[in-house]
C-alpha cells in the first residue's frame, strides 16, 4: 500500500493506491481514468509517474490531503508561502514546514484572498495616496520653503543694520551664508547622509 507522504512513491499501483498517493477521493480517480485524463495499463493499474504528468490541478483534493513535492505539482516556494502567510496571519506553525496539507493551502489562499479585497476597498474610498503625486508635492513644498528662507535675508537686512548700526551689506551676506549652511545641514539630516542628531 503506498503511502501519501512518502518521497518515493510506488511505480504502478490500482486506483485506489492511486487516490491515496495524490490524497483524492477514489472516485475522482477512476472519473479521470473513464475521461481518458489518466491513462492505466492493460493490467488495469496505473504508472504513477505518467499520471503525475497528466495530472490535473482542477481535480477535487481531500482537504486533509497532504500536498507532496514536487508530486502534485507543489514547489517548495509554494509551501513556504502558505507556511508564511498562516504564521503571518497567527496560527501556529510546526518546525517541519516540508509538507502542507489542502486545507492549510485553502485557509492561506483565503487569508491572502481577504488581505486583497481590504486594500481593494481602501483604495477605492481614498484611502491610499498616489506616491508619484505626494513626492511631487513634497518637492514643491520644501523648494518653495528653500527659496522664501533663501530670500529672507535680502528682506530684512535693511531693517536689522538699522537696528543694530551695522553695515547691512555685510549683515545680508553674513546672514544669507549662514542660511544656506542650515539648509544643507537640514538636506543632508532628511536625505540621511549627515551624521549629527536629528
Amino acid at each position: 500500500m503506498p503511502n501519501p507522504n512518502s518521497s518515493n512513491p510506488p511505480r504502478r499501483g490500482t486506483k485506489a493506491a492511486y487516490a491515496r498517493y495524490r490524497g483524492v477521493a477514489k472516485s475522482t480517480v477512476h472519473e479521470a481514468v473513464r475521461r481518458g485524463a489518466i491513462p492505466i495499463g492493460p493490467d488495469g493499474l496505473i504508472d504513477f509517474e505518467a499520471a503525475d504528468k497528466v495530472w490535473s490541478p482542477g481535480l477535487r483534493v481531500r482537504p486533509d490531503a497532504v500536498l507532496r513535492v514536487p508530486a502534485a505539482g507543489v514547489t517548495p516556494e509554494d509551501v513556504e508561502a502558505v507556511w508564511k502567510t498562516l504564521e503571518e496571519a497567527g496560527y501556529p506553525v510546526p518546525e517541519d514546514r516540508t509538507l502542507v496539507t489542502f486545507r492549510q493551502a485553502r485557509l492561506a489562499r483565503e487569508i491572502l484572498a481577504g488581505r486583497a479585497q481590504r486594500l481593494r476597498l481602501a483604495k477605492q474610498r481614498g484611502e491610499f495616496l498616489d506616491r508619484r503625486r505626494a513626492e511631487a508635492e513634497a518637492f514643491a513644498a520644501a523648494r518653495a520653503a528653500r527659496d522664501a528662507l533663501l530670500a529672507w535675508p535680502s528682506r530684512v537686512s535693511a531693517e536689522l543694520a538699522a537696528e543694530l548700526g551695522v553695515d547691512r551689506y555685510r549683515l545680508e551676506v553674513a546672514l544669507r551664508e549662514r542660511m544656506r549652511a542650515l539648509l544643507a545641514e537640514v538636506a543632508d539630516r532628511i536625505g540621511g547622509r549627515g551624521g549629527g542628531e536629528r
